[in-house]
């Protein structure tokens, strides 16, 4: 109630005391004040009022406040003018209309005034508010901006009081947590988006933010739990807020999703690894199929020469030696299959019919008590690989599972093909790019693969069962190929459903056409007369070559270096070529063609420990060079001679 107007339990003013009181106040006071009889009707008015309305005292004075009242507020006015009349106080925001139509954004107070004589009056005044809406108004403005420009951040925005109540949220951050903003103002950072484990960490963080006088800057990385009980990584920059007098307010941070980031540098990191640890694997298989050429060529030799009975102790010896050789070169084979050094011969096929055709072998393979279901695709599954090497695959994935179902269970192989897309490549964390593939899912009961081994299981182990399951080269060397071959595989295991093993190949035509490949053809044509160049920088697997060649009749003249070899060829008639194709100094590929620069016409058989697909490219040989992978028997070296010669 204003001071102008009567008090319960006082006299009431009459009219003339009612003016003695405002009067003297009336022009000094800085709003507009006009006073209304009971109709409404303007007794009189200050200054302030006649410049905010633009009216004379005389033209407004005896008129109604309505000359005042935009018209779509005219109910509204007498709604609130009967209810000043009636005893009641006004005071709202509204809008009133000057002389030259200019609507004025006013506070407007409306007091009643009882006279002496029990008639009624009202004091009236407007505060022009103007300023002020025009002032929130932008700063709406600006915070519609700043909300809409959080709202378009790539990152998620989040802001926290000191006690680590989430104040601000963005549109991302919505996102992210997968609740909308209603469900996440006003909750407990710490208690409600973060793992158990993370907790105490995240608010030691919190708590060093604030311990820092000045304002701080800081970044830290740490998991969150997201409303659907999902884990992902989140990388924050973190700053505080201080109030006017320097005092912790809160903390604003700018958090970016790195979790499929992590896992694709996790899967770089490892794929790393592997291409690391298989080059290595493929320079020792070099190495040892120079020596086990060495071995297995020397008791060939003594069998072949030596005049050892046959089913003499010395034959057994010899055979034994022969054996171990044999299983040596499948070992060796592994490890080039986990070195993806292997020479293969891709062609497109229908995957549904080499699995098929595999029915009765894999039966036969496994035990009895195992049970094995194959459900084909219900179109063609054409891929591009070599189609050996797949049955390989095949199997040894087969001879895997039954490995871990001791006691009897069922093995599914499922050929599908598939539109992959982004979010299941990152879900399943495959190194392969969107488009339509064709997988092979081999699926077991057996126990499940521990999740300690499980990022282990590619990788390949002196001993055979120390990690998961299997030889342990069995899977390195079906991984290993499967990279070769442009493919991707994973693994997930377990407990109540076993272990499933995908491999991802690109879905193909069958129209494209197959690479090239040049075909081996051990068969024995020619005679034994000529002259033949065996070059090797090993001193034994040129003399074991030149020993064998010689046993059967050609002549054999040997150099332990291109640059040796370009001196003999210079002076003696030589009919072949034999040379190993990676050499210190000079290589077999440059050796050839240095010989044919001269014009001297030689076929050359190129021999290496490396897979022939890999000499070939790097040593910039042509698809259809004549390639002799060691270690190798008599007979296929002596063939491929007689064939050539």
């Amino acid at each position: 109630m204003s001071e102008f107007a009567s008090k319960p339990g006082t006299p009431a003013l009459t009219k003339s005391e009612f003016e003695a009181s405002v009067l003297p106040i009336f022009e000094i006071f800085p709003d507009s004040i006009c006073i209304l009889d009971s109709d409404a009707h303007i007794t009189r008015v200050n200054r302030a009022f006649t410049r905010l309305m633009g009216y004379t005292e005389e033209e407004i004075r005896g008129r109604s406040i309505e000359l005042v009242v935009p018209d779509h507020l005219r109910d509204e006015f007498l709604r609130h003018k009967k209810n000043v009349l009636q005893g009641d106080e006004i005071g709202r925001e509204t809008v009133r209309q000057a002389r030259d139509g200019t609507l004025i954004d006013v506070l407007v107070r409306g007091l009643p005034i009882e006279l002496a004589d029990g008639s009624r009056m009202i004091l009236v005044i407007y505060t022009d508010i103007r300023e002020r809406i025009e002032a929130e108004t932008r700063l709406l403005q600006a915070r519609d901006r700043a909300q809409r420009y959080l709202d378009t951040a790539g990152v998620m925005l989040l802001a926290l009081d000191r006690a680590g109540t989430i104040t601000l949220i963005n549109n991302k951050g919505c996102e992210i947590l997968g609740c909308p903003e209603e469900e996440i103002l006003g909750r407990n950072w710490f208690q409600s988006f973060l793992p158990e484990d993370q907790k105490d960490h995240v608010a030691r963080v919190f708590r060093d933010l604030t311990s820092e006088p000045g304002g701080s800057f800081r970044h830290n990385v740490n998991p969150i739990v997201t409303g659907s009980g999902e884990i992902r990584l989140i990388s924050w920059y973190n700053t505080i807020y201080l109030d006017e007098a320097g005092e912790f307010t809160g903390t604003l941070s700018s958090g970016e999703d790195i979790t499929e980031k992590r896992q694709l540098e996790e899967q770089l990191f490892n794929a790393r690894q592997l291409e690391s640890t298989g080059r290595l694997a493929g320079a020792v298989a070099h190495d040892f199929n120079n020596l086990l050429m060495i071995i297995s060529g020397t008791a060939e030799i003594l069998t072949l020469t030596g005049g050892i009975p046959e089913g003499s102790i010395e034959a057994e010896r010899i055979s034994r030696i022969s054996e171990a050789a044999g299983r040596a070169k499948v070992l060796i084979e592994k490890l080039t299959s986990y070195g993806r050094q292997q020479l293969l011969r891709p062609k497109i096929f229908d995957l549904n019919t080499v699995v098929i055709a595999l029915d009765k072998l894999l039966r036969q393979t496994l035990r009895e008590d195992i049970e094995i279901s194959i459900s084909p695709a219900g179109d063609p599954a054409w891929l591009e690989v070599d189609p050996m090497h797949m049955e390989r695959v095949i199997l040894d994935l087969a001879i895997n599972a039954g490995e871990s179902m001791p006691s009897g269970g069922t093995l599914s192989i499922i050929i599908e093909t598939v539109d992959l897309e982004a979010d299941r490549i990152a879900s399943e964390r495959l190194m392969l790019q969107p488009g339509r593939y064709v997988v092979l899912s081999m699926i077991d009961t057996g126990e499940p693969i521990s999740p300690e081994d499980l990022p282990l299981i590619f990788e390949p182990r002196l001993a055979t069962r120390d990690v998961g399951r299997g030889s342990g080269y069995i899977l390195p060397g079906v991984y290993g190929y499967v990279k070769q071959s442009g493919g991707e595989m994973s693994v997930s295991s377990g407990p109540e459903r076993g272990t499933t093993f995908r491999i991802w190949f690109a879905e193909q035509q069958p129209e494209t056409t197959p690479l090239p490949v040049v075909e081996e053809d051990t068969a024995s044509t020619g005679s034994t007369d000529g002259t033949i160049l065996v070059v090797d920088d090993e001193a034994e697997i040129r003399e074991m070559m030149t020993t064998i060649l010689e046993a059967i009749g050609y002549r054999v003249i040997p150099a332990a270096s291109g640059q040796a070899a370009l001196e003999i060829v210079e002076r003696e008639a030589v009919d072949l070529l034999i040379t190993d194709a990676v050499m210190p100094g000079m290589g077999g590929a440059e050796l050839a063609s240095r010989i044919a620069d001269r014009g001297i016409p030689l076929k050359t058989i190129f021999v290496s420990g490396y897979p022939g697909e890999e000499i070939i490219e790097q040593e910039g040989l042509s698809p259809d060079s004549i390639f002799l992978q060691k270690p190798f028997t008599v007979s296929a070296l002596t063939s491929l001679v007689q064939k050539h010669l």
